[in-house]
């Protein structure tokens, strides 16, 4: 049985000018930032929590179907819509049959794993974290998406560029390594 329950408080991002820079004793590790809902999945009792505690799965079922090859596990991510290659908010609105029909796909990219089984992992360092969530995405398929994440300052820049904004990407959010999961804006 899975640690947690819901709800549960989610981490959100505080608004930020510059990327931080890494440095002895601070290593950043950093996400692209999408256009989406923010949610928490908890398997296998598929729930798929909004930030503001609502339940979506009956809005989303395709995710929580997909869920079932994941485990007992409470994951957090993003739901985005994508439309023609490029994420479009707007179309989350929309019911299943009717995205289906326009030929919209949607995803839920993970970017934490907050439990698995028995075990919460909010107070492990996110480092640790995201290392689990590597190996528990190997194999997993779409509509479940790993985001992708990198120590490497340039490369996160590069999704900062304004051409990403265009399909999407709304910026970079940072994370220090050796942080555990902390809610409220961090």
């Amino acid at each position: 049985m899975t640690a947690l329950r819901p709800p549960v408080p989610l981490l959100l991002a505080r608004s930020a000018r510059v990327v931080p820079v890494s440095g002895p004793g601070r290593t950043w590790a950093m996400e692209p930032k999408f256009d989406g809902w923010r949610s928490a999945l908890f398997m296998p009792v598929g729930v798929l929590q909004s930030r503001r505690n609502n339940d979506l799965a009956d809005r989303f079922p395709e995710i929580v179907e997909a869920a079932s090859q994941v485990g007992d596990v409470v994951l957090d991510g993003e739901i985005v819509a994508l439309r023609d290659g490029r994420l479009d908010f707007g179309a989350l609105t929309s019911a299943p049959r009717a995205r289906a029909a326009a030929g919209i796909s949607v995803y839920f990219v993970v970017f934490d794993l907050l439990a698995e089984a028995e075990f919460d992992l909010r107070v492990e360092p996110y480092r640790v974290r995201r290392e689990q969530l590597e190996q528990l995405f190997t194999g997993i398929e779409p509509p479940l998406q790993l985001a992708p994440s990198t120590t490497d300052r340039q490369a996160a820049l590069a999704w900062m560029r304004p051409e990403m904004s265009t399909i999407g990407i709304e910026g970079v959010v940072a994370k220090l390594v050796d942080a555990p999961y902390r809610a409220g804006r961090t």
